[in-house]
């Protein structure tokens, strides 16, 4: 699979300092360490299954924010626009996978 693997260490950045600020006790519970954190979220991204697990749970997380009844309150914003911002990020990132993934049949 060609891609963007400095782009993919980004995301897989990205999706570890959400899960990290969005539920720390979740996160700690889950990993001992960040570099582990990494290579799960890294792995996540090379299937449609883990991309779309991904992308469920952001989901779930921006329902969760949207309920919220102090839409006003600063931490609450800023994780909702980071986790829309992922979401569209995940997004964008599967369709390019599918084309690769569609290029390389056709070959």
């Amino acid at each position: 699979m060609d891609t963007n693997y400095k782009y993919e260490d980004d995301l897989a950045v990205e999706l570890v300092n959400y899960a990290k600020d969005f539920d720390p006790y979740e996160y700690n519970d889950a990993y001992d360490n960040d570099d582990r954190a990494f290579e799960d979220m890294k792995k996540s991204l090379f299937s449609k299954d883990g991309i779309e697990v991904l992308i469920e749970s952001l989901c779930n997380d921006i329902h969760y924010f949207a309920s919220e009844n102090d839409l006003s309150n600063k931490d609450i914003s800023d994780l909702s626009k980071r986790a829309y911002n992922l979401l569209t990020k995940l997004n964008q990132y599967s369709k390019t996978l599918e084309k690769q993934e569609d290029k390389e049949m056709d070959m």
